[in-house]
């Protein structure tokens, strides 16, 4: 039978290798940041980060996985740039985006990205009649409902893509490209 003190030195000594692991982390990530030039958003490269994770790691339950790279890569995003999403559901967005992604709880959320208040948008729920003009390539399941996420900064892969309209234009009543990119929406993993 094992000893309790030789157990419990064999946990701190994995704790302080992990958080070493962890300040390397966060260092090579700042780094990153310089050179993402502001752009601190990537979701196609987070999405698929995430999935090699649960892959690699069939050992560990997959929603416990999901969460923890979530939230690790959401720590070292938050200390690349600014990045908030505005949101009707600020405890979805750290559910799906990590813990230490900034919220911007909100009852206007695109009206909060026009304004320069947040970089994205996470909404639940059938997109306003004003968003007709554009066609989602994908979105997130949430207790039975749709979900889009969206982001002025523009996602790999030109998630949107909008019908007859040339850049610059405005699609719907009051929905326009920002700053020269679409807003754009990516798959998430819902909760399971």
């Amino acid at each position: 039978m094992a000893d309790l003190s030789a157990l419990r030195q064999q946990i701190e000594e994995i704790d302080n290798r992990l958080l070493a692991l962890l300040s390397q982390r966060l260092l090579v990530a700042d780094e990153l940041g310089e050179l993402k030039g502001g752009r601190v958003f990537d979701p196609a490269r987070e999405f698929a980060l995430v999935e090699q994770h649960v892959e690699s790691f069939t050992e560990l339950p997959a929603p416990l996985v999901r969460q923890f790279s979530r939230d690790l890569i959401s720590l070292c995003r938050a200390r690349q740039g600014p990045f908030r999403i505005a949101s009707l559901q600020p405890p979805l967005v750290h559910a799906l985006l990590g813990r230490y992604t900034q919220t911007l709880p909100s009852d206007a959320p695109f009206e909060a990205v026009f304004e320069g208040q947040a970089q994205g948008v996470l909404w639940l729920g059938d997109l306003p009649d004003s968003l007709a003009g554009l066609l989602p390539a994908a979105t997130f399941a949430y207790e039975g409902q749709q979900g889009f996420l969206l982001t002025a900064q523009g996602a790999t892969g030109g998630a949107w893509q909008l019908s007859d309209k040339a850049p610059g234009q405005g699609v719907g009543a009051r929905w326009f490209l920002i700053s020269g990119h679409q807003f754009d929406a990516w798959p998430l993993l819902s909760e399971d």
